[in-house]
């Protein structure tokens, strides 16, 4: 799969069979700045050439943990092409951030507490699958012990961190009720990898938010990004819940667009609560007024 093929400043000798190093070896009409995704299908290996411009923006270290905990695990089962989809999304996030000045930073990964998987290095190249069943999926039942911990809690803001320690320490247990049951239900269709759990925390943690708490029902939107769409949790007689399905319900991401996503008008109880909160950027753009609405470079061929 190719995304913008040019020049790469690192070695191609692991290229699958029938891949020359002058197909790697361009990108003097886009100064570098591309990638190019290779895929063996027969040997199961995949490996990705960073242009010289972008090497800041993907060290060796995020692509390396990138193919290892997410598209091998897709490469292992008939998701191939999912995988690959998530990976370029992945990337497209990385991108947008950079694209705001925002360099790579390694550090809020200080909050994962298996550092093992995602210790940098390992190279970009990995195999993937080798016919055996993926390890990289999540998906078990809870605990009872887990059930105790991720459950309702007493605030929204506790209900969120809980759900920040979910995607940490969690392993896709859906039978929880940190989570409202339609949202259970949503989750139990996804097929969710460690690495999409962690590129979901990443995009998350240490981020500033605010929460507006009408009745039973809360939203919680970010200030300091302007990727990640809010959240909205309801109350229970036992505490409050993440409403994941509602965060879908209400938002729809985009790429390749100077906003990153806009919220939409589900016709839920929550869209009527917090109608006030939203303004219009036009063209059918909402955002939520007070939080972070920076808008992306947007290049405009001429």
């Amino acid at each position: 799969m190719n995304q913008a093929p040019t020049s790469s400043s690192r070695s191609s000798a692991t290229c699958p069979a029938g891949t020359s190093r002058s197909t790697l070896g361009v990108g003097k009409t886009v100064n570098g700045s591309g990638m190019l995704f290779v895929y063996d299908v027969g040997a199961k290996r995949l490996r990705i050439e960073v242009g010289p411009h972008l090497e800041g923006v993907f060290p060796d270290g995020f692509l390396g943990y990138l193919m290892r905990e997410n598209t091998a695990s897709f490469f292992a089962t008939p998701d191939a092409e999912l995988g690959l989809r998530l990976t370029i999304r992945i990337v497209m996030w990385r991108l947008r951030a950079a694209s705001l000045g925002l360099a790579y930073d390694p550090t809020p990964v200080t909050y994962i507490t298996d550092s093992v998987r995602l210790a940098a290095g390992g190279g970009a190249t990995a195999r993937a699958g080798a016919g055996l069943a993926s390890p990289g999926f999540l998906g078990q039942p809870a605990t009872a012990e887990e059930r105790a911990h991720f459950s309702e809690q007493e605030t929204p803001g506790l209900a969120y961190q809980r759900y920040l320690e979910w995607l940490r320490d969690g392993r896709k247990q859906v039978d929880v009720d940190l989570f409202t049951p339609e949202s259970r239900t949503f989750l139990r269709s996804l097929p969710m990898t460690r690495a999409y759990n962690d590129f979901v925390l990443l995009s998350e943690i240490g981020q500033k938010y605010e929460i507006e708490t009408r009745g039973p029902r809360a939203m919680l939107y970010f200030t300091s990004t302007p990727f990640v769409s809010p959240h909205f949790l309801r109350r229970t007689d036992d505490g409050w819940q993440l409403d994941l399905i509602a965060d879908v319900s209400n938002s729809r991401e985009y790429h390749g667009s100077s906003l990153t996503y806009t919220m939409v008008d589900s016709g839920d109880d929550y869209s009527h609560a917090f109608a006030d909160m939203m303004e219009s950027w036009g063209e059918g753009w909402l955002r939520v007024r007070d939080g972070d609405n920076r808008q992306m470079p947007v290049h405009v061929a001429e």
